[in-house]
């Protein structure tokens, strides 16, 4: 175990946080289609994918507790 190992992973867990409220500030209530492509364009963004629950949603939720963001390393 390292300690600089734990506080790099820390603060990556912290950028993490941080890009997610700044793509959810810009995604509230917009529609999927809308969203993706503000999502696609941001430089750290190689690729999404929405899901929505119930399936038939056509928008994004208007409260940023009710999305979830889920950031995918390299395989």
């Amino acid at each position: 175990w390292s300690s600089d190992v734990c506080s790099s992973d820390l603060a990556s867990q912290e950028a993490g946080v941080r890009f997610g409220n700044k793509v959810k500030d810009k995604v509230l209530g917009l529609n999927i289609d809308e969203a993706e492509n503000i999502i696609n364009n941001f430089p750290e963004v190689d690729d999404i994918y929405i899901k929505t629950w119930p399936i038939w949603l056509t928008k994004m939720p208007r409260i940023p507790e009710n999305i979830e963001i889920r950031l995918m390393g390299e395989n």
